[in-house]
């Protein structure tokens, strides 16, 4: 099934094991990948996972879940590292990895990077090209707005060349976000409703035909909800998102306040509802 779920990281906090065995029951039942947030801190003070790394650990007890990010602050980042940490990612996972990228909006975090808040979105456009040079090329010559590079690369190069790139941004993206959406991503993550979907996917499909691609290659994934106590309406949901269009759904995981054994209890539940579905 083209189902991911959401790890609860917040929830499994410093338990590693238990992340484990989260992704390890994800892969056993099918579900197509696996999606962990980027929060290098949190503004409660509460557990939070470089999510490159906890992937690292995932990908080592797992084979075949596809490894998501949704989505690493990339401008708050060093492109270079960026690029390496990835590559690195993929190479562990042979080939698992899809970078969810996008720009954040907890301005402490930038500045602690020492980066600007201001120009975030012009700045991640760059590094996407960037990223997509130092993945594909044995030497990158480059020359940006924002970074110039010459006459580096990286070793080993990725086993997918380029790693896919995805863009998440807020529920209702503004004209430029769309437009970077389909100058540069391979796929979208949609968090809109499903009422607002289908005009976002008319215009995202419009623009990326303006921007000389075809409008088939930037696929789309939508998020909803765990199933409640009304199986039959989430289900109603699944199949209006994938008439509208989404070719991936990943379920966001029920809480805060779940225990491991709650969190795996409702992914086996999930599972199995699903399977009615799809």
């Amino acid at each position: 099934m083209n189902l991911g779920v959401s790890l609860p990281a917040h929830d499994l906090g410093g338990n590693l094991r238990a992340v484990g065995r989260f992704a390890a029951a994800a892969e056993q039942l099918g579900f197509s990948h696996l999606r962990v947030g980027d929060q290098q801190v949190r503004p409660d003070g509460g557990p939070a996972h470089e999510p490159l790394t906890l992937l690292a650990y995932v990908a080592a007890v797992t084979e075949r879940i596809e490894l998501t990010t949704t989505v690493l602050v990339v401008p708050a980042r060093p492109t270079l590292l960026v690029a390496k940490q990835a590559a690195e990612l993929d190479c562990l996972s042979h080939g698992r990895l899809r970078l969810g990228v996008g720009i954040g909006r907890y301005a402490p975090v930038y500045a602690a990077s020492e980066r600007s808040f201001t120009n975030r979105g012009a700045r991640l456009a760059e590094q996407i090209g960037l990223l997509r040079e130092f993945w594909t090329q044995p030497r990158v010559e480059f020359k940006g707005s924002f970074e110039q590079v010459s006459g580096i690369g990286l070793n080993p190069l990725p086993v997918q060349r380029p790693i896919p790139i995805w863009y998440g941004a807020n529920r209702y993206p503004k004209p430029r976000v769309m437009d970077r959406i389909a100058r540069l991503a391979d796929g979208w993550f949609a968090i809109c409703p499903l009422e607002a979907f289908v005009g976002l996917r008319d215009d995202l499909r419009r623009r990326t035909a303006e921007a000389g691609r075809d409008p088939a290659s930037v696929r789309i994934e939508a998020q909803m909800r765990y199933p409640d106590e009304e199986p039959d309406r989430w289900l109603r949901e699944l199949r209006g998102w994938l008439d509208a269009g989404a070719e991936r759904i990943a379920v966001r995981a029920p809480g805060p306040g779940f225990g491991e054994q709650a969190h795996l209890e409702a992914l086996d539940t999930l599972g199995r509802l699903a399977a009615k579905a799809l």
